[in-house]
């Protein structure tokens, strides 16, 4: 049960983080809007409106990057790395099940797997010990 609570406190956290960037990109857009606005108003030949919201959209990128990592290349994150092991896994398989000498080329056989069920106690009694592995 512990478990379950830490793994619900940090889903939490992550969902107020991005509640918390989606609030600042809010803002962000309405000030942008409400400052092009008045811009146009005030002096249309003067693109003032950008001196203050270049600053706040590095810190916008900022708080992005922060939240959900660099686009493409989340190198320090689990789902990254468990991804990558599993791509790894994935050719070390391929690669020995193709050096293997049993290795059909037919591709009906590739994913054939033996189906072994346990024996019995009674069927256990009509084989020798030195038949059974």
């Amino acid at each position: 049960m512990g478990e379950e609570r830490r793994i619900y406190r940090e889903a939490k956290l992550r969902v107020q983080r991005k509640k918390g960037f989606f609030n600042h990109l809010s803002a962000f857009i309405i000030v942008g809007v409400f400052f092009f606005v008045l811009n146009i108003a005030t002096d249309p030949f003067d693109a003032w409106f950008f001196y203050p919201m270049l600053p706040w959209s590095v810190g916008l990128a900022f708080h992005y990057v922060a939240i959900f990592g660099f686009p493409g290349f989340n190198f320090n994150s689990k789902e990254w790395e468990e991804k990558q092991m599993e791509k790894e896994i994935d050719k070390i398989k391929k690669r020995e099940h193709q050096s293997s000498p049993y290795h059909l080329e037919s591709p009906e056989y590739e994913d054939d797997e033996l189906d072994l069920k346990p024996i019995t106690k009674m069927e256990r009694q009509n084989y020798d010990n030195d038949e059974l592995v």
